[in-house]
């Protein structure tokens, strides 16, 4: 039922994207800030790899809609579980810090 491919794609870029969230830390500065929209930017461009993943399961009739939806969202979630099962939050002052494993 859900899509792979897309499901694949998603979890590997969204980890990526969240990971480099938080090595910038550009959650934690007002958006104003010089060099916080490009850092924002930067760190979320590589999602354009995913969506073209699943876009093209639609255009090739590999899936139907639901599929590459249902996929998309099963991955992105798996990698919001799983990168904060190991890091700490955007949000939070340790961003971009490992958890410690004691």
């Amino acid at each position: 039922f859900p899509s792979g491919h897309s499901s694949m794609s998603f979890s590997g870029i969204v980890t990526m994207c969240l990971f480099l969230q938080g090595y910038a830390k550009s959650l934690q500065q007002p958006l104003i800030k010089t060099g916080n929209m490009l850092s924002r930017f930067i760190s979320w461009s590589p999602m354009i790899i995913a969506v073209w993943v699943a876009c093209t399961r639609l255009t090739d009739y590999r899936h139907a809609r639901i599929d590459v939806f249902a996929g998309s969202l099963l991955g992105s979630f798996m990698a919001w579980f799983c990168y904060h099962t190991h890091y700490y939050g955007a949000l939070s002052g340790n961003a971009g810090k490992r958890r410690r494993s004691d």
